[in-house]
């Protein structure tokens, strides 16, 4: 979704959208090695970046035997994203962040539905404010 969402997005800031899904994809490859990693889940971000890091190592050796240069791509395509480095970066990560956002306003209303609660409840009763700690600043995922 987060690739998408970023193509369609290049459009309206004048941004490579080809790199944007490049850049939306390889970050996914890293997460569908270690997990998809939310604030919610305890984890620093210097723990996840390692993580993350450790994953694109091992995918740069895996296609290293096919491409040497296909593996150095990818990984700098990672690197690009994880550092911000260009409009098109910044841009997906943004999309990312969005996406973060959505997901937990969904599980807002499925927990609310589950209630039988429509307006998604109070606080107290675990509905208003539990999602703000996915969209907090470093919990892209």
């Amino acid at each position: 979704p987060v690739a998408v969402a970023a193509a369609a997005a290049a459009a309206a800031v004048e941004v490579d959208w080809q790199r944007c899904v490049v850049l939306a994809l390889i970050h996914d490859v890293a997460e569908t090695v270690v997990g998809d990693i939310t604030p919610l889940d305890g984890v620093s971000p210097a723990v996840k970046e390692a993580r993350e890091a450790g994953a694109m190592a091992r995918i740069k050796v895996m296609v290293a035997p096919w491409s040497a240069a296909a593996g150095e791509a990818l990984l700098s395509a990672w690197t690009e994203y994880e550092q911000g480095t260009t409009p098109e970066a910044r841009l997906v990560k943004d999309m990312d962040k969005l996406e973060l956002m959505l997901q937990a306003a969904e599980y807002e209303n499925v927990k609310a539905d589950v209630r039988g609660d429509a307006g998604g409840g109070s606080e107290g009763e675990g509905g208003g404010g539990s999602s703000e700690g996915y969209a907090q600043e470093g919990g892209d995922g």
